[in-house]
Order: structure tokens, then C-alpha cells, then sequence
């Protein structure tokens, strides 16, 4: 099972600390995509399947089929727990996104594929949310998503299986909360944890 990591908040429920302001247009849920939306890892998948020779891209997951994609996602009723949580969150208002060292072509391809790319897109522009890379690591880029949309770290969620991650997000954004996955991904456990945290520390 995953390992729901506590910094701020109780194990049974993410308790927000912070501002009191319960802005809907203000909450965030950040999420790692291999190994944590994703079962597998995409990314090596990829790379040992066309030789292993360079960084995956959007042809080589375009040319994968779907029974692929869903195998990578862990399976249907996974997939369907997924789109569950990200479709009670997004009618909550709250703004998913992907923060990966993957790449942006080889995300939204898995994501269509499986169903979940609405989740991410913004309504204003289609355009898929996904958090650039560039920066040294996901704390930093934790930190300027939240200080683009002026998003408080304690009314936003950052979802990983990686530990050194999960670290360096909390040392960069303190008192964002956090829940760290198995390197299996989200369990339908962790998304109802995901939902309710949100559901509870909003309502």
C-alpha cells in the first residue's frame, strides 16, 4: 500500500494549515505521472522498447497501442478510479496538475489515450496543464506554478512515489501537503485520501 507521508496534517485526513480563505479558484493538486498517475514507468518503457538509445517522444508513444496504455495505467478499473478522482476534483475547481521529468508529448498522448486528458486542460484555452522542466528540480517548479497563480502552498496537494521529491518539495514549499505514493502509483485508497482532503479541508 502507499504511504501517505504527513507534514502538517493528521494520517486520516489531509488537514490544511494556513490562510482560512477557502477559495475554490485557489487550490491545487500537483501530480508526478510515471509511477504515480501511471503503474508503470512510461518513460523507460519507452526507451527499451525502440532500442534504448534516446529520450522518449510523441511518435514513439503515438506508435504504441492502446491495450499498451491501459496496461501502463495499471488496467481499466484503475483508470476508472483515476478519472473518479480527477473528475470530483475538477468539479470542485480544483487545478490538476503534472509535474514529470517525462516528456509533454509522451504525457497528453498516455493521458488521451486512457480518457484522463480533460482533467488537465484548462477551460479557457484547451491548453494542457503541465508544469515546464527547466528548473533543477520539482520543488522549484512546485513553487513557481503556485507563485504564477498565486496559490498559498498549504491549498495545494503534491502527489509522488519519490521520496527525494516529496523532500524537496516540502523544503522549498513549507507546509504544502503532500502524499507519497508506492512505486505501484495511486491506489483507489489514496484518490478517496485525495478527495477528501480537499472535500473536508474546503467544505
Amino acid at each position: 500500500d502507499c504511504q501517505v507521508i504527513i507534514r502538517n496534517f493528521q494520517q486520516d485526513t489531509i488537514r490544511v494549515r494556513g490562510s482560512s480563505t477557502n477559495s475554490a479558484a485557489s487550490l491545487q493538486a500537483v501530480f508526478d505521472f510515471d509511477n504515480t498517475l501511471t503503474q508503470e514507468m512510461v518513460f523507460n518503457d519507452l526507451v527499451r522498447t525502440f532500442g534504448g538509445t534516446r529520450e522518449p517522444n510523441g511518435e514513439m508513444a503515438r506508435a504504441m497501442p492502446d491495450q499498451w496504455w491501459i496496461h501502463e495505467f495499471g488496467g481499466k478499473d484503475r483508470i476508472a478510479a483515476l478519472d473518479w478522482m480527477l473528475g470530483t476534483l475538477r468539479g470542485m475547481k480544483v487545478k490538476c496538475y503534472i509535474c514529470s521529468m517525462n516528456v509533454n508529448e509522451v504525457i497528453m498522448e498516455g493521458l488521451l489515450r486512457v480518457g484522463l486528458l480533460k482533467h488537465f486542460q484548462r477551460s479557457e484555452d484547451n491548453r494542457i496543464r503541465i508544469i515546464p522542466r527547466g528548473l533543477p528540480n520539482k520543488g522549484m517548479r512546485v513553487r513557481q506554478n503556485l507563485s504564477t497563480y498565486g496559490v498559498a502552498a498549504s491549498k495545494a496537494v503534491f502527489v509522488d512515489d519519490d521520496a527525494d521529491n516529496i523532500t524537496e518539495v516540502a523544503e522549498v514549499n513549507p507546509g504544502i501537503n503532500q502524499l507519497h505514493c508506492s512505486a505501484q502509483g495511486l491506489t483507489a485508497m489514496d484518490c478517496k485520501t485525495i478527495v477528501s482532503h480537499f472535500q473536508k479541508a474546503f467544505a
